[in-house]
């Protein structure tokens, strides 16, 4: 029995799971993902049902001379496993996550993904629409004096 449940409960948290990354990745997402609180709620229930998911199975296996694992539990876990693989082929995860990539980057230009690469400017924003030599009220700059350092000042070598 304990087998059927954490196999049950990781089923159910892996789908919850990607269910909530399609929602959050979603370049319109709906109104409820906006919202702090309901992100960090479910990502503790995500967290809880990894917990309680392996927890069991864990259990199964320290007591498994005990246990009576017959064909009723292992036409379960098995049917389980198939409905949640036939489910994720359903939502078509990877094929939603290339469109909202190519989403984000019709609206916003080049959308770079690897860490440290130069990112893309903000379409929309004061800094995008700033020009050099003015600030963003759109206003000229005053020139600034040259420093000493830059060689503005006086020349002192001989």
């Amino acid at each position: 029995m304990y087998a059927e449940v954490g196999v049950i409960i990781l089923c159910v948290t892996a789908l919850l799971g990607t269910v909530l990354l399609l929602a959050f990745r979603n370049p319109n997402p709906p109104r409820w993902t906006k919202w702090s609180m309901v992100g960090e709620s479910l990502a503790a229930l995500i967290v809880a049902g990894l917990v309680f998911g392996v927890g069991l199975l864990a259990k199964f296996a320290t007591n498994f001379e005990t246990q009576t694992f017959g064909l009723q539990e292992a036409l379960v876990t098995i049917a389980a496993l198939v409905v949640t693989y036939f489910l994720f082929q359903r939502l078509g995860v990877r094929r939603k996550l290339a469109e909202f990539r190519a989403a984000a980057e019709g609206a916003t230009g080049k959308v770079t993904m690897t860490p440290g690469a130069p990112q893309a400017t903000g379409v929309g924003t004061s800094r995008a629409a700033v020009q050099p030599g003015q600030s963003p009220a759109n206003e000229p700059e005053a020139p600034t004096p040259p420093s000493k350092a830059a060689g503005g000042g006086k020349n002192r070598a001989a």
